[in-house]
């Protein structure tokens, strides 16, 4: 039920689902450029088994505390939290001494600071603080998902909405509760957003971009769904779209007119196998080659030894005989048996 309503309000961004037991302290950091979004949370006993040693059954006893998180965490570069909080012992989701826990799906995404962003990233928080007019383009066959999100505010007041936008030159209340509110935006590919007042806006861009037609290549999609051909070639290629990226095979047609299946999970897993391949191919090196080296050593050593020829004790005594050839025939020298000698 969480990850489903994470999907419907930041479809395409990644999620992460942490327990924390009381007691303990929930940390979350998203880094230097992005900013910390609460999606959902929930305080008591969701499961069997979570922070007990021994388990007494489900009762399925929870209450939402995603406000309380929002005006502790959202839009903040990391949150450290020591579980319960007063908030959230104050809501008494179970009864007794029944062992509770906290659940919370968050996620990271980065603060947009300029006006017409050249490269946008998929997700992003927009806020009054960088520009008061913001335009945001999408690629061919990509909407957007905007949604408002509203935390702690100090003043009390009874309006309905606590601020205004205009999207697309249409204005469009943000609710005064706290909480996310997704806003019913026409589809578009491209987006004027013009703040009134302060606020803050979470969007996604969804879907794939449709690749720009050429010469010779036909294209046809149906919702999230490509088929890709070229015209000298009468194989049709399928590909799919998953989180903004096209899965599958897309026809490349080269000024040749042949078709070239592009298949990006292929060519990802390839590249990973050579990593891999790569990788372990090092640590043998490093590993194996210094046993070789010693190995190779040692052998030399042995040989060396094999080739020394021991002379006696009592053989040192006598001079060698010489081996010069001006020497002449008197310089021969007698050597004793050296039978008799051992």
């Amino acid at each position: 039920m969480l990850l489903l309503l994470a999907v419907l309000l930041f479809p395409g961004v990644a999620s992460n689902v942490t327990e924390v037991c009381n007691g303990a302290t929930w940390d979350a950091d998203c880094g230097p450029n992005n900013r910390l979004i609460i999606q959902n949370a929930d305080y008591g006993r969701m499961e069997v088994g979570h922070c007990v040693k021994y388990s007494l059954g489900h009762l399925g006893c929870s209450k939402p505390v995603t406000d309380i998180l929002h005006n502790y965490c959202s839009t903040k570069r990391e949150c450290h939290i020591k579980i319960p909080t007063k908030e959230m012992e104050d809501r008494k989701p179970c009864f007794g001494e029944m062992k509770v826990y906290l659940r919370v799906t968050w996620t990271c995404l980065p603060m947009v600071e300029y006006c017409n962003p050249k490269k946008l990233p998929y997700s992003g928080i927009l806020t009054k603080n960088f520009c008061k007019t913001t335009t945001l383009k999408a690629g061919k066959g990509q909407k957007f998902s905007i949604s408002s999100l509203v935390i702690q505010d100090n003043s009390k007041t009874t309006r309905i909405c606590k601020s205004h936008v205009i999207i697309n030159q249409r204005r469009y209340c943000i609710p005064a509760s706290i909480g996310l509110h997704q806003l019913e935006i026409d589809d578009a590919e491209k987006m004027t957003i013009e703040f009134e007042e302060q606020a803050v806006l979470v969007y996604s861009i969804l879907g794939c971009e449709t690749p720009s037609p050429k010469d010779g290549f036909v294209i046809r999609r149906q919702d999230i769904y490509l088929s890709t051909r070229c015209e000298q070639d009468d194989r049709m290629h399928q590909a799919v779209c998953v989180r903004n990226q096209w899965k599958g095979e897309i026809a490349n047609c080269t000024t040749q007119g042949k078709a070239v299946a592009v298949n990006e999970d292929k060519s990802k897993t390839d590249k990973r196998i050579s990593i891999i391949l790569t990788v372990v191919a090092a640590v043998l090196i490093a590993f194996v080659a210094p046993f070789a080296v010693l190995c190779y050593c040692k052998r030399k050593m042995r040989l060396k030894d094999s080739d020394i020829i021991y002379v006696p004790r009592e053989a040192q005594k006598y001079p060698a005989p010489s081996t010069c050839k001006h020497d002449r025939m008197d310089h021969i020298y007698e050597y004793p048996n050296w039978n008799n000698v051992m």
